[in-house]
């Protein structure tokens, strides 16, 4: 998608409308999304006041929920099916992307490291800074052959 900048006060409510249908989309299909937001400069100090731009993209109510970010546990007969094949599995690997920092996280993430077969990979924004996880990921798998990257996907999954 492509935020307009030209005559912003015009064109706010169609660019929140944009961003309205980007959430929506991710929201019913469960992904990412790209909006693309055209800046200039300065970044800064260039508006008189500043807009309330939430009433603007967040317009329907959210009763009783946080929208994306509300968690609904899973019954306990799907938890047992992927301890089963989770148990089942030689080789395990977990990637962490996009996290706000958390101890929690952080002491699961350690638990998991104590098991031998499992890798853990981080992104950049993951916030976990564990010294057994391999972050760059990136410039670990890029100067690999195609044969190198076939034996850490053959040994790792």
């Amino acid at each position: 998608m492509e935020i307009e900048n030209e005559g912003e006060q015009v064109r706010l409510p169609e660019n929140a409308a944009l961003v309205r249908e980007a959430l929506k989309i991710a929201r019913e299909q469960s992904g990412p999304i790209h909006i693309n937001v055209p800046l200039d400069e300065p970044l800064y100090a260039t508006v008189p006041e500043l807009y309330n731009y939430k009433e603007f993209v967040f317009q329907e109510k959210q009763e009783g929920k946080n929208s994306l970010l509300d968690e609904e546990p899973l019954e306990v007969a799907a938890l047992e099916k992927y301890a089963e094949q989770w148990n089942r599995a030689e080789k395990k690997m977990v990637l962490v992307g996009s996290n706000y920092p958390d101890a929690l996280l952080d002491t699961q993430i350690g638990h998991l490291l104590k098991d031998p077969s499992v890798l853990v990979f981080t992104e950049t924004i993951s916030n976990i800074h564990h010294p057994d996880c391999i972050g760059r990921i990136d410039q670990l798998i890029s100067p690999l052959t195609e044969k190198e990257f076939q034996e850490l996907r053959r040994t790792s999954c």
